[in-house]
């Protein structure tokens, strides 16, 4: 019973997390707020009964008689909420991670503790405090995805590294006149906005998440165009598509790795397509 709950759950967290990723906002705030709540019942777990059957035990005194390895799991929640108290959404991705080692600890400190003391820990205390810790790994997500790296940091590298050319090409689009936006995830690669001529233009990144790809998108909205008049599909990506659809010249490109992409091709692609508008 307790592996079809714990696989139903972290399936439900998991889509919830990838909803968050791709909408952000309020969503992502109650993912963040939900972690938090979660660790804090981890903590707060200390005090509960963590016994099986006719034992009568707390997790607080069995690290302060005897087992203090018990607490363990608890240690690592006192340190995401102090962090995020010291740090505040900063800390999200450290979070995220000492919240997977906490859930990743909690078996063998529980079966060590065990050996110790002749003692089941199959009471709903620790069971729960192990699902919450787990769950809470997955709901720190969203928001720490939001958390750029410092720019020419090493994490700054694996992030956006495969990217950095559709980085600078977004960049180059301020050469057009548009308003360029930097990344707001570690998914993103920036975005860009404004007119040309008649044409309202945007270029966003976004990432799609079946089948796992990133995303370029450029839309200008304006004049009605006929089909006949759209170029051919420049080859910045693995799958393209550039479509009208009522008057709205629609460019999507969807790569699993790095685009094909050097700012002067980008901004003649959007040139062209404002051009032909």
């Amino acid at each position: 019973m307790e592996f079809v709950v714990g696989l139903l759950s972290f399936l439900i967290v998991g889509a919830w997390a990838a909803v968050a990723l791709q909408r952000g906002g309020r969503v992502r705030e109650a993912s963040l707020w939900t972690a938090i709540g979660l660790q804090a019942g981890v903590l707060a777990s200390l005090w509960l009964d963590w016994g099986y059957s006719w034992v009568d035990e707390t997790a607080m005194h069995m690290a302060l008689e005897s087992n203090v390895w018990v607490a363990v799991p608890h240690g690592l929640a006192l340190l995401c909420l102090l962090g995020l108290m010291r740090w505040g959404r900063d800390f999200a991705p450290w979070a995220s991670v000492l919240s997977a080692l906490q859930g990743a600890l909690f078996v063998p400190v529980l079966l060590q503790v065990e050996r110790n003391t002749s003692m089941s820990f199959l009471a709903l205390a620790p069971i729960l405090a192990m699902f919450a810790a787990v769950l809470a790994s997955f709901l720190f997500l969203p928001s720490a995805c939001v958390v750029i790296p410092e720019p020419g940091s090493r994490w700054h590298r694996i992030a956006f590294g495969p990217r950095k050319g559709l980085i600078a090409a977004i960049e180059g689009l301020g050469d057009l006149g548009l308003d360029v936006r930097a990344p707001g995830s570690v998914f993103e690669s920036g975005a860009a906005a404004g007119r040309m001529g008649r044409v309202g233009v945007e270029v966003s990144t976004v990432p799609a998440l079946f089948p796992p790809a990133y995303g370029l998108r450029v839309r200008l909205v304006g004049p009605a165009q006929a089909p006949g008049a759209l170029p051919d599909l420049p080859g910045f990506a693995q799958r393209e598509r550039l479509r009208v659809v009522d008057g709205t010249v629609e460019y999507e490109g969807w790569t699993a790795s790095g685009f094909s992409v050097e700012p002067a091709r980008l901004q003649a692609f959007v040139r062209g397509l404002a051009e032909g508008a």
